[in-house]
């Protein structure tokens, strides 16, 4: 929340000195910096490990989600369930 009220104390800062124009792009030179900065970030190891462990778990299971997935289709079919689901204004406050 300090970062958005400073970043609101700054913009009105740079507004006063600055153009109705330009204060826009000078504010955004921060994000973009931002933005381009953790592209040059590394990853960490641990991260690469998570991938590739994710990635071999996926791969060695892969036939068993692809009968999972088979099996709960025709659940679905079998139980007559209606992909399209339709919901009232007055259903929406009860989640």
């Amino acid at each position: 929340m300090f970062a958005v009220n400073l970043g609101i104390l700054i913009s009105f800062i740079a507004g006063t000195f600055l153009s109705y124009r330009v204060v826009p792009c000078v504010m955004l030179v921060v994000p973009i910096c931002f933005l381009v900065s953790f592209f040059f970030f590394p990853v960490k190891a641990q991260q690469r490990h998570n991938v590739k462990k994710s990635l071999k778990y996926k791969e060695d299971h892969s036939k068993e989600i692809q009968i999972a997935l088979k099996s709960l289709n025709k659940e679905s079919i079998g139980n007559n369930i209606n992909d399209s689901c339709t919901i009232t204004f007055s259903e929406l406050g009860k989640f």
